[in-house]
Order: C-alpha cells, then sequence, then structure tokens
C-alpha cells in the first residue's frame, strides 16, 4: 500500500533464492484472486508493474497496512522516479535497522520539506531521502537543504543520484553547504550493487555501516 506500485524487480527482493517460475505462478495467482492487478507503461518496456486492487488494499489494511490514499491512475511522468525511490528504500533498508515512511504519508504540517521517503529510527532520528533525477540548479538545491536546518529530528539529508553526471554535479553543490546541516550524496549504480562511502562536505562517510543514528 504505502508504494503505488512494485516492478518484478522490486518484488524479488521479497523471494531470495526463489526461482523465477515460482515468483510468477505467485503473481499469477495473486491476480488470478484479484488482489493485484498488471498495468503495462512504455517506460518498463515489456515488463508490466503491479498494483493492489480494492480488494487487495482492504486485505492490506486489515492486516496492519499503514492507511495511505490510494493515487489512482498513476503519472507517466513520475514513473522512474517512483521506482527508483522504492528501490532505494528496498536497498537501504538492507543496512538500516530503521522504519521506512513514504512521501505520500509525510505530513507536510510537520515538516518544511517532503522529501521522497524518510527513515526513522529507535533513537527517534531521521534521515531524508532525495532522489534526484535531474539537476534543479545550485541556487534551488541549497534553499531547500537551508530549509532541513528547521528539523532538527532529521539528522542527515541523503541525496541519490540516478547517473553520473548529477553526482558530480551534487557533489559541487555540497562544498556550499551550510556547516550545520548534515548531508551527503551517493551514486545509484553504487549504492545498488555494492557499500559506498556517501559523498559529504565533511568528507566521505560510511552510513551504510551504522544500523541506526
Amino acid at each position: 500500500m504505502e508504494q503505488s506500485f512494485l516492478t518484478k524487480e522490486h518484488i524479488r527482493h521479497f523471494f531470495w533464492n526463489t526461482a523465477e517460475r515460482r515468483i510468477n505462478r505467485r503473481l499469477k495467482i495473486l491476480c488470478d484472486s484479484q488482489l493485484l492487478k498488471r498495468e503495462n507503461y512504455p517506460e518498463f518496456g515489456v515488463q508490466p508493474i503491479y498494483r493492489l486492487t480494492d480488494r487487495g488494499r482492504e486485505i492490506a489494511r486489515v492486516s496492519g497496512a499503514r492507511e495511505i490514499r490510494d493515487p489512482g491512475a498513476l503519472n507517466p511522468t513520475t514513473l522512474l522516479h517512483d521506482a527508483l525511490v522504492t528501490s532505494c528504500r528496498l536497498r537501504l533498508r538492507e543496512f538500516w535497522n530503521g522504519e521506512f515512511v513514504p512521501e505520500r504519508a509525510i505530513k507536510i504540517r510537520e515538516f518544511p520539506e517532503i522529501p521522497d521517503g524518510l527513515f526513522f529510527f529507535p533513537t527517534g532520528h531521521g534521515i531524508a531521502i532525495e532522489i534526484e533525477h535531474s539537476d534543479k540548479g545550485r541556487t534551488r538545491f541549497l534553499r531547500l537543504l537551508e530549509r532541513w536546518k528547521e528539523t532538527p529530528s532529521i539528522v542527515f539529508i541523503l541525496y541519490v543520484a540516478a547517473n553520473e553526471k548529477l553526482f558530480t554535479a551534487l557533489k559541487r553543490y555540497l562544498q556550499d553547504a551550510p556547516d550545520d546541516q548534515p548531508c551527503g550524496v551517493v551514486l545509484w549504480s553504487e549504492l545498488k550493487t555494492g557499500h559506498p562511502l556517501i559523498h559529504s562536505p565533511k568528507g566521505e562517510l560510511d552510513l551504510l555501516g551504522q544500523k541506526e543514528f
């Protein structure tokens, strides 16, 4: 319920060491039972995405899933961004002992900015996750970053750059980040497959080596 949709790649995270044919069989059963529905979008080629039906949402709700409004029709212009948010969530939870709060569940009155997601830890501290697909410019980037100082419970802003060119630009912008606002950037391709250090204004940080903050 928390994510608008899942791709096959996302679903594989929940079926570790399971043969592909068994995953496909389970998905077919869920679709035939009208708990999931398949949809196709050109952005994902021939691979379908999977979404909860109304019946599936009701069962998830009864099972204790976070109550989030159904977004209805998906926006094709943000599909790849939304898919990357889910991929980052699944990858980071392999390192961190925190609860992920998706963008649609974040209350705007509690935060000066609504990030793509938040990881909250048992300590009460949180890390904001921002997925960057395009260069918004240095001025806007730093202005938005400055606003996070109004939320002391958020102890770090982690930017995930979708490509090498954007990663280089964000590293340059971070050189002018406020001294009292911990933040950093990582390249998605490195995070996806490894345990990279996070580039920050104060040097390389091993954020992935800690379970909580």
